[in-house]
């Protein structure tokens, strides 16, 4: 993800100055705080080392991201995929306050604001009645770093 404040830049200090202070090298019955989550770079990279993870942060953006990256299983229903992609734009949050043609902002093109609108919008609709949790997150998560792919500018993070 594109974010100012990542923390992947800082993996190798933070996993040798962790394993310098702790002595543990692997995750096997240890669980792992990330108190300042973000894009959960540093949880999952602790996932991955067997850890169990806890991630924490006030901005649900990453919520979400931590939700699906630390809890989700692999999605093994990705049918909805097709039929969001082909969603017709509409005029919602991001494109009432990020776009040109709303609000002379151009931190996305209208196209991609109208875009994002309809899929977080649809999103919410399916929630519980087509989808359940872990495919909502799984594509919400999804949404969250796609969009940000197609920002005009770094470390936009859309709350809706």
């Amino acid at each position: 993800m594109n974010y100012i404040g990542s923390k992947y830049s800082l993996m190798e200090f933070l996993k040798n100055t962790i394993v310098d202070v702790t002595g543990y090298t692997n995750g096997e019955g240890i669980t792992f705080a990330d108190l300042f989550a973000g894009t959960g770079v540093v949880g999952t990279t602790y996932k991955e080392m067997g850890y169990d993870v806890i991630a924490n942060d006030i901005q649900y953006y990453s919520y979400v991201l931590n939700k699906h990256l630390i809890e989700n299983i692999p999605v093994t229903d990705d049918s909805p995929l097709d039929y969001l992609n082909s969603l017709e734009g509409i005029e919602g949050f991001v494109y009432n306050n990020y776009c040109a043609g709303a609000s002379e902002r151009n931190y996305f093109t209208d196209i991609n604001g109208q875009r994002c609108d309809a899929i977080r919008t649809k999103l919410e609709e399916m929630r519980g009645k087509d989808i359940d949790d872990s495919v909502y997150f799984y594509f919400l998560a999804s949404l969250v770093n796609s969009i940000d792919k197609y920002a005009n500018t770094a470390s936009v993070m859309v709350r809706s």
